[in-house]
């Protein structure tokens, strides 16, 4: 299983931070079972320092505990403290009024938050996902830590025990959970997406490998290769294609390695990807390399001109199709090439089809094709396109 964050180091930090009193222990914010162990421990305190609720509401045990509460409202929503009777009576105090907790007053919530934690702890649901962003600013403050910029939902994990979908795997647990991730359940869905990812879902792996790539950090950037390639060994192209690009520009954690994207460009193409044949080609068109095959470099060049329409392997194609390289002479298929990349605005494609249609190779003779084909030609700069139509 990939370990998404380290939920046994932050909880000892967080409850290291709050023995000793400090503020200040810790620069990040906790996320994840981090913030489900301070929040714990923050309540425990509470009820130490001398509960109950309704009573004690300027105490700095009060404060600690509203403040992991604002922390566990801004990272997973509504539905987090919907689910946890202390994060909503903390709200509650801090919206009843003007100033408390950095806020403003939102009476009607707060009137809400109080109902839904009556007598004997009644349920009740928030109506709302929306917190005065001073109240955030406010929660840092108390605890010295900073959350940055907003968390991306790969800092949302669920942090505990995987909510039972009996009778679900893969590809069925994976339409779940995009049925909770819809219903803004997130902190329900993103556990279910990386177990049915473990159960051989590649859509979830997908999923998962994107949801990963919007974290700036290494771990981030980690995490979400493992989901790619995860799904690439399984089959996706999606997957495929996604761990070759990390691997040829490089990511925070994942040092460039062209082989490796070559690799996995490879099978993204051979899987029907159309974005990833052009670095297929160049992985195994390098001749000073031992891979070198020219007959797989044509193939990769003419998927990706046909898949692509990229002009620069349309022009590559063509001309190892005239020249019979890495297979048979085709000019007919050679002619078609040049005419895609010369639409593309490649210069050499568009000199090439004026002189395949000026001599009919491949097709008819076209003068009047010709002449527009080299003109063109010259008109991106090749010099012996200009020379032949005497510019």
């Amino acid at each position: 299983m990939f370990r998404l964050f380290p939920a046994a180091i932050q909880a000892f930090l967080i409850a290291m931070a709050l023995v000793s009193g400090s503020a200040a222990a810790q620069s990040n914010c906790p996320v994840g079972a981090g913030l489900d162990s301070a929040l714990a421990k923050a309540m425990s305190d509470f009820n130490t320092a001398g509960g109950p609720k309704g009573k004690n509401k300027s105490s700095r045990a009060t404060s600690v505990l509203q403040a992991y509460s604002i922390l566990l409202w801004e990272e997973r929503s509504s539905d987090a403290i919907d689910t946890n009777q202390d994060a909503k009576w903390a709200l509650a105090v801090c919206l009843e009024k003007d100033g408390v907790c950095g806020g403003k007053k939102m009476k009607d919530l707060a009137k809400d938050l109080f109902k839904a934690v009556g007598e004997d702890y009644t349920s009740g649901r928030m109506n709302t996902k929306v917190y005065p962003e001073e109240m955030l600013t406010w929660a840092q403050a108390q605890l010295g830590c900073t959350t940055g910029a907003a968390a991306p939902p790969s800092a949302r994990i669920f942090a505990g025990n995987l909510p039972p979908l009996d009778g679900l795997t893969g590809e069925a647990r994976y339409a779940e959970a995009l049925r909770l991730l819809n219903a803004d359940k997130f902190y329900d869905a993103y556990p279910q997406f990386t177990q049915a990812c473990i159960e051989s879902s590649t859509n979830a792996c997908d999923f998962m490998a994107s949801v990963h790539e919007k974290g700036d950090d290494a771990e981030s950037k980690t995490s979400a290769l493992k989901f790619g390639e995860k799904s690439c060994d399984m089959g996706s192209a999606f997957g495929c294609r996604f761990a070759s690009l990390y691997y040829l520009e490089g990511r925070p954690g994942v040092p460039k390695d062209a082989f490796v994207a070559g690799v996995r460009a490879t099978k993204a193409c051979d899987l029907g990807d159309k974005l990833a044949c052009g670095v297929a080609a160049n992985h195994w068109g390098d001749p000073d390399t031992d891979r070198y095959d020219e007959a797989k470099y044509r193939m990769y060049r003419k998927l990706d001109c046909d898949r692509q329409d990229n002009a620069g392997s349309c022009r590559a194609f063509g001309y190892m199709a005239t020249n019979a390289q890495g297979g048979p002479e085709d000019k007919v298929s050679a002619r078609a090439a040049f005419e895609k990349g010369c639409n593309g605005n490649d210069a050499l494609a568009c000199m090439f089809l004026g002189s395949m249609q000026k001599s009919g190779q491949g097709g008819p003779v076209d003068a009047a094709g010709a002449l527009a084909a080299t003109g063109k030609s010259c008109d991106l700069g090749q010099a012996t396109a200009c020379a032949a139509i005497g510019r």
